[in-house]
């Protein structure tokens, strides 16, 4: 076990039993209330002149139960303070308008979270905020988008699809020195496997939808960054409620052991297909083969769960395979118990927008769950035999 694994292990144990209002309760209780009331007149006019802050309109002041979840994530990620929301979209959609204003500049990964460009493309481009895509592994090519308007550097480290890395130290002193903001999603790694906000990061974005979930039973988004930064996000007012907010809370609890069950897996399961004769490249940042092993080493714990590779097939090759699967499962997400797969041969437009990725045809991403990895490995096997 490393020693932050001990760490993440040492907080998700011990979730705020002496809070007062939770009674000591080991389980911290839900809150699922839209309002709670005043005492009297005068506890109301001390809230309207800012001298105390209770909890009153549950969509503004949040509840206990939903506190109690940001207080744990913001330590999760050394941060100094964190909101959760109702989705992961709803997270990166507040961080970045919270950055941004008309005639900004964004600097993002051309393979970072397609929902992420399609703000900027679609939304953010209709109020004079414009963006320069690059493949942000290359720092110079970070440097040399840069103009006087950048207000923005969006990083995803490693990016979901080719699992490339980023260097988070060099980006966010280049960041510094140019005065810019820096945003990351940490989704992937969690703070189990990486801590970006000790390498400089301004903001950590996740989707917890999928690994701090875990059980894909649950959707919801957190931001993490300074008192003041979290402070003065803009009033979206999506915050996560109280149900979600307890069911996250025990999903964390055992956050360290999935995400060591899901790392020990895939490192079995990326030696298998590097060796298959039906797989081209493998992309796993936790493959003692992946190119940037040496960064990968300076600034991560571990790797995930969470792989891609490339079929020695056509497309036709790719529909036998995925129809001849039993224990993984074909779906669109990832970072769950079980395991998932898709693939850019469903998604033409993945390859065909070559201005936006670079991710290939017959690539398929899986998300290795926590399933034995015998299991997962035999229907992998004699799925890859109906190619």
């Amino acid at each position: 076990m490393n020693k932050n694994v001990a760490r993440i292990t040492q907080l998700v144990t011990a979730v705020d039993g002496e809070t007062p209002e939770f009674l000591g309760a080991v389980c911290p209780p839900t809150f699922e209330t839209t309002v709670f009331k005043y005492r009297d007149f005068e506890m109301v006019e001390a809230v309207s002149m800012g001298k105390i802050h209770p909890y009153g309109y549950a969509r503004t002041s949040g509840t206990p139960t939903g506190d109690a979840l940001n207080r744990l994530l913001a330590a999760m990620e050394n941060g100094e303070s964190a909101l959760t929301l109702a989705s992961g979209s709803a997270a990166i959609f507040t961080a970045m308008i919270s950055c941004l204003k008309a005639g900004d500049h964004v600097i993002m990964d051309r393979n970072a979270y397609g929902r992420a460009l399609g703000f900027l493309k679609n939304e953010f481009a209709r109020f004079g905020v414009t963006h320069t895509l690059v493949t942000m592994k290359n720092t110079d090519e970070v440097e040399a988008a840069i103009r006087p308007e950048t207000a923005l550097i969006y990083m995803e480290s490693p990016n979901s699809w080719m699992f490339e890395v980023q260097d988070i130290r060099a980006i966010t002193a280049l960041a510094r020195k140019h005065g810019i903001r820096t945003i990351i999603d940490n989704t992937y790694s969690t703070p189990v496997y990486q801590n970006p906000i000790d390498m400089g990061v301004d903001v950590v974005l996740h989707s917890a939808t999928k690994y701090l979930g875990g059980h894909s039973a649950t959707i919801a988004g957190v931001i993490v960054s300074t008192r003041d930064f979290i402070s003065h996000l803009a009033p979206v007012e999506a915050k996560l409620p109280a149900h979600e907010a307890s069911k996250l809370l025990l999903n964390l609890r055992t956050l360290p052991l999935r995400m060591e069950r899901h790392y020990e897996n895939a490192k079995k399961v990326s030696a298998f297909l590097e060796k298959h004769s039906k797989v081209q490249q493998v992309f796993y940042p936790g493959s003692p083969n992946h190119p940037q092993r040496a960064l990968i080493e300076q600034q991560m714990y571990g790797a995930s769960g969470t792989l891609s590779f490339v079929l020695d097939c056509d497309r036709e090759g790719t529909r036998r395979f995925f129809n001849a699967l039993r224990t993984v499962n074909i779906g669109g997400t990832w970072g769950t118990y079980e395991c998932t797969i898709q693939t850019t041969d469903t998604t033409p437009d993945f390859v065909m927008n070559t201005e936006y990725t670079t991710l290939l045809p017959h690539q398929c991403r899986l998300s290795v769950g926590l399933e034995s990895a015998d299991e997962i490995l035999e229907d992998l096997d004699q799925a890859l035999s109906r190619i």
